[in-house]
């Protein structure tokens, strides 16, 4: 019999939210009854290791916009959140979080009940979210607005779902 893979939690890293992302794994490890490997991913290490290159320019008042797509991003993980296939080696299950998350139930519960589920490939929390502040991230960044907005800020990937295979 086959050793299960322990679920891997991905957090999405920005450094200006460094201690977001260290109180995240904390209300972690606080509330879960299991052990996870739980992994930051930092943009300046995939970009060292050469699994990220996307670029990006600002616009005139200083908003980053993203190079292939032209449309504006504002944390360093916006992108490098769909990296959790490829880092988890395509197996086993992965979650990912935006940082500035607390946890105050088992995660485990996600992985219970929704990783089981060979149905799909993913799982996310599908909701409108029209937000009406026209700022976010302190007043620093524009805030924009569009269809499944936050949609991927908690998924929970099935790397040995068969859509690999295809």
């Amino acid at each position: 019999m086959p050793i299960k893979k322990i679920p891997t939690i991905y957090i999405g890293y920005h450094p200006k939210e460094h201690d977001y992302t260290r109180v995240l794994e904390k209300s972690i490890r606080i509330h879960t009854s299991h052990t996870y490997n739980i992994v930051p991913i930092v943009q300046k290490e995939v970009r060292r290791a050469g699994l990220y290159w996307r670029s990006h320019e600002l616009d005139a008042d200083g908003n980053r916009v993203d190079v292939f797509d032209g449309k504006p991003f504002s944390t360093e993980f916006s992108f490098t959140r769909f990296l959790v296939p490829y880092l988890n080696q395509m197996s086993g299950l992965a979650l990912f979080m935006d940082c500035d998350m607390f946890v105050k139930s088992d995660i485990t519960e996600i992985f219970d009940k929704y990783g089981s589920n060979d149905k799909y490939a993913i799982s996310c929390v599908q909701h409108e979210h029209h937000p009406d502040e026209k700022t976010k991230m302190g007043g620093n960044t524009v805030q924009s607005i569009y269809a499944r907005k936050n949609w991927s800020s908690f998924v929970l990937w099935n790397c040995d779902h068969p859509w690999k295979n295809k």
